[in-house]
């Protein structure tokens, strides 16, 4: 029992993170754009505002989270595409949480909203991942872990958590 209740978290959690919804009432808008990595395609409900930028981009707030071209839509991964620049986007890992990490997060977010009626289901997570070339031509791949993306559906809001917190 305790396997198939994790295995419901952990959809359920991927769920939040790959399909990020709103309490929007108006109707999702598609639109197509061409990236570095390909066409995507946005829709309203996915497109976040990180009104402090991302390190190193501060003047860069506006981003859409969607899949990423090429690979299946059932990978833990996604694709954080700048709406202000289509040459900016970043491949994003979408962790498993364990009870207590979500329990963590989520008062986080309320604390800095100051909303306690937020909830799990309206709070996605992410890890920026980056590649690297490394010596004789291997590629090195890293998760930024200790500044994590966290998503609020309910405002459309994003934030890059420093060290966590």
């Amino acid at each position: 029992m305790k396997n198939q209740n994790q295995n419901q978290n952990q959809n359920q959690n991927k769920k939040t993170h790959t399909n990020q919804n709103t309490h929007k009432a108006s109707p999702v808008l598609e639109n197509i754009i061409n990236t570095r990595l390909g066409t995507i395609h946005i829709a309203d409900n996915d497109i976040f505002d990180f009104n402090d930028g991302l390190v190193g981009f501060p003047n860069k707030t506006k981003f859409t989270l969607t899949d990423v071209p090429g690979i299946p839509a059932d990978q833990r991964y996604g694709l954080l595409q700048s709406l202000e620049e289509n040459a900016l986007s970043f491949i994003v890992h979408y962790p498993v949480l364990d009870e207590v990490q979500q329990n963590a997060v989520l008062l986080n977010v309320q604390k800095m909203v100051g909303d306690a009626s937020i909830t799990k289901d309206e709070i996605g997570f992410a890890h920026l991942v980056l590649l690297s070339n490394g010596e004789a031509g291997t590629s090195n791949v890293s998760f930024v872990t200790d500044a994590p993306l966290v998503f609020l559906s309910k405002t459309q809001e994003a934030w890059q958590m420093i060290n966590g917190g």
